[in-house]
């Protein structure tokens, strides 16, 4: 695949750290976060001494042992037995120093957060420091920052933010040939989806509009709309302006007059597939067929019975669940998850709650928790914003909807 050179993109990244600006390119995944370094250190290799860091390497290491690799890589003399902390590195460095730190997402919040405030303190330090006035700094990023906890702000308004653009209609053109209409149709120039093209153009040997409804990466797609993004999307367009850096590193969303709307056609049919029109059901289910079994005191006991109720049965003793009588498989945290919620329906559940109910001999991070309840969701037929079994209460937790279900 050939490579596409964003001139424009390195030539603004060049004439801000000219100035002293250092930055945090954001970019989503596999769109060429690496590719754009690259280049950029060829460019600036004759007035700057770079260095490259790929912070993936660093994914599992805590801030002190982060700060130590990079001061190793950064100078020979650390490898040989002088272990100097990182800011002395930087202070010490010779000449201008380029530091390229590549994949600052895989970091855990406990290491990023410290770590880019640091960073942003010596960049403000560097403004009168002349031992630190040679050091130019970037970094990039597929995951908001913002995300990884609320110690990087400060970092995040001294570095300036920059989104790699979409390809261009020609750029497209160029980087994936014959098919490059209907690849811009599909993906826009946007990065991601577009380089996906080019990278497996040759192996497709039916149209791409099938190729990309029914390949993984539309499933990708899919796995992206959460809860709490789908909440704010009216008519194409998503209404909560702070989501605004992960709707665009998610591919979902782009700044049009100071709005956020859906990318393309596509993209919005499947969002709109999910909430679904209206926010009405559009299936009508036939009527409920009795099963055997005895219902627990308590448990469902107002169950309706009209015809077009959409029913739910879960069996504790069997471990089975049913939906309109055909069995649904379930692995065992889902289960109890779901029986978990059932159970104390009409109590609204946290996710510290679910998460000891889901992993009894060792409690999780509550977070875990949504992706197996959108994995519940997806199995049962359930949509998070016309629910029907499990629904979600912003900023409390979870709740079973009440007379959807019977427990055995």
């Amino acid at each position: 695949m050939r490579e596409v050179i964003r001139e424009r993109e390195l030539a603004r990244v060049q004439a801000g750290l000219a100035q002293n600006q250092w930055f945090t390119v954001y970019a989503p995944s596999g769109s060429g976060k690496t590719t754009f370094l690259g280049q950029l250190a060829l460019r600036s290799g004759s007035n700057y001494h770079v260095k490259y860091i790929n912070l993936r390497a660093c994914a599992g290491l805590g801030l002190a042992d982060m700060c130590r690799f990079m001061a190793r890589e950064i100078n020979a003399e650390s490898k040989s037995g002088k272990d100097r902390s990182l800011r002395q590195v930087l202070l010490n460095s010779a000449g201008m120093l380029l530091l390229l730190c590549d994949d600052v997402g895989a970091l855990s919040p406990e290491v990023a957060g410290p770590f880019l405030n640091r960073l942003s303190a010596l960049h403000s330090e560097s403004r009168f420091n002349p031992a630190l006035r040679n050091l130019r700094v970037v970094l990039t990023s597929s995951r908001d920052l913002c995300e990884l906890g609320a110690g990087i702000y400060s970092c995040l308004n001294t570095l300036e933010e920059y989104f790699l653009p979409d390809f261009t209609r020609g750029e497209t053109c160029w980087l994936v040939g014959e098919h490059y209409e209907e690849v811009w149709e599909l993906a826009e120039g946007h990065p991601w989806f577009t380089l996906f093209f080019a990278r497996h153009g040759s192996e497709f040997n039916s149209p791409l509009s099938e190729i990309f409804r029914e390949n993984s990466l539309l499933n990708s797609l899919r796995q992206r709309l959460s809860e709490d993004l789908l909440l704010h999307y009216h008519a194409g367009k998503f209404t909560d302006s702070r989501q605004g850096r992960r709707l665009k590193l998610l591919g979902l969303a782009k700044e049009a007059e100071g709005e956020l709307v859906v990318r393309n056609p596509l993209f919005r049919s499947v969002i709109e597939d999910w909430l679904e029109p209206d926010g009405k059901m559009q299936v009508v289910y036939p009527e409920w067929s009795e099963a055997g079994g005895e219902v627990k005191e308590g448990l469902g006991q107002d169950l309706l019975h009209e015809p077009g109720q959409v029913r739910l049965e879960l069996d504790s003793a069997s471990k089975q669940v049913f939906l309109e009588g055909s069995p649904i498989r379930l692995t065992p945290v889902e289960f109890r998850i779901l029986e978990h919620l059932l159970v104390n329906c009409p109590r609204v559940l946290s996710r510290e709650s679910l998460a000891q109910a889901a992993f009894p001999a060792e409690p999780v991070p509550g977070t875990d928790v949504e992706s197996h309840i959108k994995n519940l969701r997806r199995k049962l037929g359930d949509k998070a914003a016309s629910p029907r079994f499990i629904r979600c209460r912003k900023g409390f937790g979870y709740e079973a909807v009440k007379n959807s279900f019977r427990v055995l």
